[in-house]
């Protein structure tokens, strides 16, 4: 939920957790969607309003408050880029280390069509977290949608760039959101993975991850 403290955020999500384990699953991660971007914004007619250093302090409460009650749950943090620049990236993960919450890891959720995108800050922000010890995720996505062979193309297309570019990353995300012609998020189909003839979604991770980690990464 986009709610804009800690005291309010924190306790739902420990509520999730139980709810998973008591039902007999496990919870090793969870991600936290922009907390300093979405600080800056008005989201669902909620308007936090913060300062980066504001949210740092929001977002490292509620760090601490769901491990202490679940201190094996890794939290990390996705963040948009470019709509925040490479320096507020590392600016903000050096705010959060100084407060005492380094995430368990940071992914960027690129919007590649944006003019001011760049691998090669993508690459210099790979080089950056692991200086301080953070492992890089990278979202492939896209928002080409004219058909699920398109929406494969292009996410291979950017699995291409990324490799060539930046390397492999220590967490890789294959994820979509994007709205197909029924009016419904549901582009591309998921399955089949072995049909040629089928662009689904789990053929794309396969062939993705393939790309990824061949030898030839660097």
């Amino acid at each position: 939920p986009h709610l804009c403290t800690a005291d309010k955020t924190a306790p739902i999500s420990i509520n999730y957790i139980k709810s998973i384990l008591d039902r007999g699953g496990a919870v090793r991660y969870i991600s936290m969607d922009e907390p300093y971007y979405g600080g800056l914004l008005t989201v669902g007619g909620q308007k936090c309003g913060y300062t980066m250093e504001q949210s740092a302090v929001q977002t490292v409460d509620f760090i601490k408050r769901v491990q202490a009650v679940y201190p094996s749950v890794q939290i990390g943090d996705i963040e948009p880029y470019p709509a925040l620049s490479l320096d507020k990236l590392k600016q903000w993960i050096i705010k959060l280390e100084e407060l005492g919450a380094k995430p368990a890891f940071f992914e960027i959720d690129a919007n590649h069509y944006h003019p001011k995108y760049n691998t090669k800050d993508v690459r210099d922000l790979h080089t950056f977290l692991k200086q301080h010890g953070v492992p890089f995720s990278f979202i492939f996505h896209t928002e080409k949608k004219a058909s699920d062979e398109a929406y494969h193309n292009d996410v291979i297309n950017r699995v291409n760039v990324i490799k060539s570019g930046v390397g492999l990353p220590e967490i890789v995300n294959f994820q979509s959101w994007a709205t197909g012609p029924s009016g419904k998020r549901d582009m591309p189909i998921n399955l089949p993975e072995n049909n040629s003839r089928i662009f689904s979604h789990t053929r794309l991770i396969n062939n993705g991850w393939r790309i990824l980690a061949d030898n030839n990464a660097q």
